[in-house]
């Protein structure tokens, strides 16, 4: 008896002597053993990986669960901190590219060469919006991964957590109230600033050189309004990603 015992734990140790060995399940005399071979007429052949895939469960205890969530969290966290430390990063750089090309547009009004030059730096600012918008996508993208993993690693909410998830909530509410002040915010100096291109504007079609500023000042108030797209683009995106994650703790 003792022998069969042994041999069965041996069994349940090691996998791949459970995919390749069965175990039979036999009542001798009202007295339960076990044995690689039949034992008995009625011997019951056990699956023993199911038994091993329930030690292995039974093994990870909901602490040890609890200590990986939160250990990933943090990571994920820091994370989702770098990704917008960046995005805020790109916007700053794009801006002040975009300001010191403005300032230079403004110098060239005096003739034809002049004019040909505020028309490259007007392609220049929306090259400059087009490169930093694909940045930022790329980090837009890194978030909503990051939040969807942070999601499907989060520790399930009791009772004790209401305290918590109210002053979560007020947290949400607040910086919603942030990134809707900045969108208004933005669209107000992208009305001023096309208003002032536009005033710019000579509309002298006939006069070869004051046509051609018109043209770069219509591209530069196009290359304006990319760049205030981009910047209301971020903050709508941080919006949505609020908007869910208040959705979530409604729910609970």
């Amino acid at each position: 008896m003792f022998k069969r015992i042994l041999a069965i734990t041996l069994l349940l140790s090691s996998n791949q002597l459970v995919a390749q060995t069965a175990v039979y399940k036999c009542v001798i005399d009202g007295v339960v053993s076990y044995s690689q071979l039949p034992c008995s007429q009625d011997a019951q052949k056990l699956d023993v990986k199911t038994l091993v895939d329930k030690q292995q469960v039974m093994t990870s205890t909901p602490a040890d669960s609890g200590i990986t969530n939160y250990i990933d969290n943090r990571a994920i966290s820091r994370e989702l901190a770098q990704s917008k430390d960046k995005i805020d990063t790109y916007s700053l750089q794009m801006r002040q590219e975009l300001t010191e090309l403005e300032a230079q547009a403004n110098g060239q009004r005096k003739n034809l060469a002049g004019a040909e030059r505020e028309k490259a730096i007007a392609t220049q600012m929306q090259s400059s919006i087009d490169h930093y918008q694909a940045l930022i996508n790329r980090e837009q993208l890194n978030i909503d991964r990051l939040l969807l993993k942070q999601q499907m690693t989060a520790e399930p909410s009791n009772n004790d957590d209401s305290v918590d998830e109210y002053i979560k909530m007020q947290r949400i509410e607040r910086e919603i109230r942030e990134h809707e002040d900045k969108i208004e915010t933005y669209h107000q100096q992208l009305d001023s600033e096309l208003k002032a291109l536009k005033i710019k504007t000579t509309g002298q079609s006939a006069n070869l050189v004051a046509a051609k500023f018109d043209n770069a000042n219509a591209q530069r108030m196009s290359a304006i309004t990319a760049k205030y797209a981009t910047l209301i683009d971020i903050e709508q995106k941080a919006l949505q990603r609020l908007t869910n994650e208040y959705a979530l703790l409604k729910a609970k």
